[in-house]
């Protein structure tokens, strides 16, 4: 009887920790959209994703970069994207 109560009671356990666990988690969701880009549309890549989580939308930053004719880096030494615009004379 002893071991019966013991599982019960670890098993309460467990099962408690995995809710705490969960409540850590976020929701967002994935959307389609349509970019216009100075003023031209542009048709999304299917590899990029645009995310909405709490009403703000998060966008692909190497996509809008290149579509302005930037070039994009990650320096993993920095944890650092890299964003570099050159300007024509």
């Amino acid at each position: 009887m002893k071991k019966f109560i013991m599982g019960v009671v670890v098993g309460g356990i467990l099962s408690l920790t995995s809710v705490v666990a969960a409540s850590d988690s976020i929701q967002a969701y994935l959307f389609d959209v349509h970019f216009s880009i100075n003023g031209q549309g542009t048709v999304v890549d299917k590899g990029y994703s645009v995310l909405n989580y709490n009403g703000s939308a998060y966008v692909p930053v190497r996509f809008i970069a290149e579509q302005l004719g930037a070039s994009v880096d990650y320096s993993a030494v920095n944890k650092e994207i890299v964003i570099n615009h050159f300007h024509q004379i």
